[in-house]
């Protein structure tokens, strides 16, 4: 009897648990991307009433379990896209619901921060293809979107002047949809040929490192991919206006872009312009315009493309001082390039002696090429011209012009007159009247050369030159990708390019004067036996310029790069594997405009060509422990040609090169962990760069052989190693905190040997001792100037439902080092030092640490929708408000970089003092307010 009570006990426990199994359904969906039709990995979906959360996978699906029939209201949230509500009705079997499309969230958030930079917000998750989630589906991570560290170090610590692992910019690639944006000359880029046009070149990828790159092979560094076509621009017309207290005070910019019509057209277009009278600190301003066209067309299996871009910048500069210039104007805001000159009518205005001019328009054009569902073959040219200048004064036998000169400080006349009662009252004196005595004396300068010309024949003895760079660049890329099968993914690519740089000196201004004698001032003053060594220009001797004339020096350098990668990409359910390859060849000559008199042989025409073959090889793993924990080792082998600047011994005179140059060897390794969650992301990595047999040359001027010297450096080896940490922490479906972490340190590995060469000197090269370390610069073990190589930044974000946002940012920025000079090194500077305790010692040997900071940012901003207000107007109309602050706690003794004076190399303590280290500071609290409409 017990035994039938059991029997029908289990058999009714198996019915209602049938029961209940049947009732416990399954809701399935997919989460996409509708701007670019992509799926959304890890979007968290979330049922309040019965407190289910799950996230999507690595193709945007996800899958509710344990779901009752019944109505549920549903949201789904991820960073970047806007929150989305559902009601779901889940009815007896599997309930699949339609895909469900986010709207990335007001763009915004992501072109305030390009503009306001150094507020920390992480606009890495506008681009979210990396993920992860829990099950048999691994997502891959190989090229993951930006994380928390990215945004920090891109957007929060950019300001401060870090550099991402130390490195130098060459070892950072960036491409213009698919154009390498890197300039040959010197391996940087030039932002100020595009810069004001945040509304069209939001589309931005980044890839840290040695990940793979489908673009190119990629530095070793932060590689960027700027996709700016018209079929990327989101269909919309857009006017905003920005007041910022920063580098300009005004923007105002327009930008409309329609989207494919139905016969395949797209096109954009944008303008801006940037503009300050007078900049925040004294003597600068700024006016800057943008403009950008591109056009697009769908033709059978093709996209072809156009775009122009330019950028027409003109600013008045302010540059760094020393620590005495700074204290007697009373203000870390100091600059010596501008001045009071009057006016015809009596007034006074401010004039600055330093204008950077930059216009270089460029044109691109590109074929994507659908050629099957396996294959794409993109292409991409280029063509770019225009110039870059800076004025700068010269003199003829007369006073130096300018006002920091350190024979004007009250440092120096108490020295040079051996009365150090003196520079007291001397320092009281300029205190008083800072602009008087600390700022150029323009109308000093005009009655100079008035005086030229009643008492002579008006040439002058000071004129305003520039120093100018006339660019062309044409740039072509071939890129194809081929999806071998669904675990395989080939990529190859051929980069061309081609650039001819025109260097020369300009006359801008006479000041009042004739025309300027275009001579070797100094040669003159050494080589009185013989006037033809004193020629700059022997083919035209004593040639008298005007305004718009060439003199001074006047050379081309013309380059010529190619390479070619290849790159392999392998993944697995639970393993990731790459390996990339190139192979390359760098080429450059000087060709001189000018024979000189002092170098006659040696100056005009073509150089030889300069040569170099380059490779490079990486290989990377990514093992996926589960579906959100990863973890990853890269490593790189290659070399690196040296830039024309540091091969050409001095480019302005002749076509000496160094004795026997050499490429630079380069060795990479990163391993790394990733935990990807949908409350927590985290990133946490090691690196290490080394590089061998680099080169420099460093040019000063040096009093005692009263002439221009270059000191060339070779057998510089560094290293670049750290560890950095990124975490994103959900704290509620609205509230993010991100932390990010970098402890690095750039370094030199090796001693240094030199050459120095007099450019005043047919000898051409400088005497040295026979002692076998007088040639060596003792630099091992001092720290490179990489910006803050210990960084820390917290930040808040919170994301209101009622579509308004919100952040504060605090960072931490320590251990930055000025910039040392290899002339203080040497055992010509310090033999004469007898005690190596002595603070001369110390003054010329130790380097200079910049003082830790901290700075707090917020952020705040509100999307409008008009129609709320307006009801004729069209749903998609928007109004957005956005407020960002930053060094809230105006703290303007912040020094962004520094260096040592290259002249400092003396035992004298007293003349130490006058070429002190040089430093340029922050600016106080900043403000960046910007109002948008969207049509």
């Amino acid at each position: 009897m017990e035994k039938l009570k059991f029997l029908k006990f289990l058999f009714l426990a198996l019915i209602i648990s049938h029961s209940s199994v049947a009732q416990t359904l399954l809701v399935k969906g997919k989460i996409m991307n509708k701007e670019k039709n992509e799926p959304i990995a890890e979007a968290t979906i979330t049922l309040p009433k019965l407190k289910i959360t799950k996230s999507t996978d690595g193709q945007g699906e996800f899958t509710l379990s344990n779901v009752k029939p019944g109505s549920y209201d549903a949201t789904i949230t991820t960073d970047g896209f806007n929150s989305f509500k559902i009601t779901i009705n889940v009815a007896p079997g599997v309930t699949r619901l339609e895909t469900i499309y986010l709207e990335i969230t007001d763009p915004d958030v992501n072109l305030l921060i390009n503009d306001i930079s150094s507020l920390g917000i992480d606009v890495g998750s506008f681009t979210n293809d990396g993920g992860g989630a829990a099950g048999q589906n691994v997502s891959s991570v190989l090229n993951a979107s930006r994380d928390p560290f990215l945004s920090a170090a891109t957007f929060g610590w950019g300001a401060a002047f870090f550099r991402v692992r130390g490195l130098e910019s060459e070892q950072h690639q960036q491409f213009l949809n698919g154009i390498p944006m890197n300039d040959l000359e010197n391996g940087r880029v030039d932002y100020n040929s595009y810069s004001g046009l945040n509304d069209v070149f939001r589309g931005r990828s980044l890839n840290l490192g040695l990940q793979p790159n489908e673009h190119a092979f990629g530095g070793y560094g932060l590689n960027s991919y700027i996709d700016a076509s018209a079929s990327s621009q989101r269909a919309q017309t857009r006017v905003s206006y920005a007041a910022t207290n920063r580098n300009y005070r005004n923007r105002f910019m327009l930008t409309h872009s329609s989207g494919f019509n139905k016969k395949g057209w797209a096109y954009s277009f944008s303008i801006s312009r940037r503009w300050a009278d007078q900049g925040v600190v004294k003597g600068t301003f700024y006016d800057a315009y943008g403009y950008f066209a591109a056009i697009e067309k769908k033709h059978k299996n093709h996209n072809f493309g156009f775009m122009l871009v330019g950028a027409p910048i003109q600013r008045g500069k302010n540059g760094p001082a020393t620590r005495e210039a700074f204290d007697l104007s009373g203000s870390n805001y100091y600059n010596s390039y501008w001045g009071y000159q009057t006016q015809d009518d009596g007034s006074r205005k401010i004039r600055n002696s330093r204008v950077f001019n930059n216009h270089r328009p460029m044109f691109i054009l590109t074929d994507k090429w659908k050629i099957s569902d396996k294959t794409t073959l993109n292409t991409a040219l280029s063509y770019q011209n225009g110039e870059r200048s800076t004025t700068t004064f010269d003199w003829y036998n007369s006073a130096d012009p300018r006002p920091d000169y350190y024979r004007y400080l009250p440092s120096w006349t108490g020295i040079d007159r051996e009365d150090p009662a003196l520079e007291k009252v001397l320092s009281d004196q300029v205190k008083a009247n800072p602009e008087k005595y600390l700022q150029v004396e323009w109308d000093r300068l005009y009655d100079a050369n008035r005086f030229n010309k009643t008492n002579g024949d008006g040439r002058a003895s000071y004129i305003l030159g520039a120093d100018v760079n006339d660019q062309r660049k044409i740039n072509a890329n071939v890129n194809v990708q081929h999806l071998l099968n669904e675990h395989v993914t080939l990529q190859s690519g051929l980069i061309y390019q081609n650039q001819r740089s025109h260097n020369y000196r300009r006359v801008e201004d006479l000041l009042g004067a004739d025309y300027w004698l275009n001579i070797n001032q100094f040669a003159e003053r050494d080589f009185k036996s013989d006037p033809s060594i004193a020629q700059l220009d022997l083919d035209n001797p004593d040639e008298k310029v005007v305004v718009g004339d060439e003199y001074g020096y006047n050379y081309n350098m013309q380059f010529r790069n190619a390479n070619f990668f290849t790159q392999a990409v392998f993944k697995y359910n639970k393993v990731d594997f790459f390996i990339a390859h190139e192979v390359g060849n760098s080429m450059f000559y000087r060709e001189g405009m000018y024979r000189s008199g002092l170098y006659p042989n040696n100056s005009l025409g073509r150089s030889q060509e300069q040569s170099f073959n380059t490779y490079r090889s990486k290989a990377g793993v990514t093992y996926k422990i589960n579906g959100r924990n990863y973890v990853y080792a890269n490593g790189a082998i290659g070399n690196k040609a040296p830039f024309a600047d540091d091969i050409f011994v001095s480019s302005r005179t002749r076509n000496q090169t160094v004795i026997n140059p050499k490429v630079e060897k380069v060795r990479s390794a990163e391993v790394g962990y990733l935990l990807r969650s949908p409350n927590l992301k985290t990133r946490v990595s090691a690196y290490v760069t080394d590089s061998k047999d680099g080169s420099d040359i460093r040019r000063y001027y040096n009093g005692d052989d009263r002439s221009f010297v270059n000191m060339v450096l070779q057998g510089i080896n560094k290293r670049y190693t750290g560890i950095e940490i990124g975490s994103e922490i959900k704290v509620s479906p609205s509230l993010t905190l991100n932390l990010a972490a970098s402890l690095g340190q750039a370094f030199y590995t090796s001693r240094a040997s030199f050459v120095e060469y007099i450019d005043n000197d047919s000898l051409q090269i400088a005497q040295t001792n026979n002692d076998p370390n007088y040639d060596t610069a003792f630099i091992k073990n001092f720290n490179i100037p990489a910006g803050p190589q210990s960084a820390f930044q917290a930040n808040l974000f919170y994301r209101s439902p009622k579509y308004w946002f919100g952040s504060i940012t605090f960072n931490y920025l320590a251990n930055k080092w000025l910039d040392i000079a290899p002339t203080q090194r040497t055992l010509g500077a310090t033999t004469d030092v007898i005690d190596r305790e002595s603070a001369t010692y110390a003054t010329l040997i130790n380097q200079e640490r910049v003082p830790a900071y901290f700075t707090i940012g917020a952020f705040v901003g509100k999307s409008f929708k008009l129609q709320k207000y307006f009801k004729q107007l069209d749903r998609n109309n928007y109004c957005f408000v956005n407020l960002g602050l930053n060094n809230i706690t105006n703290n303007q003794n912040i020094i962004l970089y520094g260096f040592e004076n290259l002249r400092s190399g003396s035992v004298d303590p007293e003349v130490l003092r006058a070429f002190e280290n040089r430093y340029a500071y922050s600016l106080g609290i900043q403000y960046y307010l910007n109002i948008a409409f969207t049509f």
